[in-house]
Parts: structure tokens; sequence; C-alpha cells
């Protein structure tokens, strides 16, 4: 046999090997909601920057899914009521003011994740 041949096999061993490797994977990830809806975590964090995440908060907290939400990454130039008039429902946010709260020190994705860990640690 021909080291082109040894290699060859060698090649094709692996390759198949990885696959069905990663057909064992996908069998292992998980296709239901874990929580099916009744988990109710202290805090939702929003960082700014994605399409819909500031609403997606804001529906979090309306539906009873979190007990406080807080938005990273907030201009300051942006008034507070600016984003729960555009994203939220103004009657309800004014009833709950102390559940939401805004963060304006971030500046990137990195400020977010600084800014949240602070907000965290202050907010138990």
């Amino acid at each position: 046999m021909t080291a082109l041949k040894i290699l060859h096999r060698m090649v094709c061993f692996v390759v198949l090997s990885w696959f069905m490797g990663f057909m064992y994977f996908i069998t292992l990830v998980p296709t239901h909601q874990a929580d099916n809806g009744r988990v109710v975590t202290d805090a939702a964090i929003v960082l700014t920057g994605g399409n819909k995440r500031i609403e997606e908060g804001f529906n979090i907290l309306k539906e009873n899914k979190s007990k406080k939400l807080f938005i990273t990454g907030v201009s300051k130039k942006v008034k507070d009521k600016d984003i729960i008039v555009l994203y939220g429902n103004l009657d309800y946010i004014n009833n709950h003011k102390k559940k939401v709260e805004f963060g304006r020190s971030a500046m990137n994705t990195n400020g977010n994740a600084i800014e949240a860990k602070h907000w965290i640690a202050n907010n138990n």
C-alpha cells in the first residue's frame, strides 16, 4: 500500500469521526424551553446596540418574568421618558418606576459588561 492511500484513509477516518461526533453533539442540544415561562429572575439586563433588545427587555418586565430591568449603554443625550414612550407602556412604567434603571457610562460592549457588573454588585 502506498503512502498516499494510507494518508487518504487516515483523512477519511478523521473526517468521518468528526462528523459522527458532531451528529452526537446535535442530539444533546435541548429542543425545548427550559423554564416554560415560569422562572422569574431578579433582573433582566439589556445591552444597547442590538435590534429589539430594549423592547424585549420591557416585554420580560411586563410579563413578570423579571423583577427589575437594567438597560446599559444608554446615551446621556437620551431621556428616560423617551425610551419608555418608544419601547414601553408609559402607564405601566409610571406605576413601576423603581423597576427600570438606565446605565449611561458604557460606550461599547466591554463598557456594557463593566456597567452591568457594577449594577449587579450594587443591587445584590
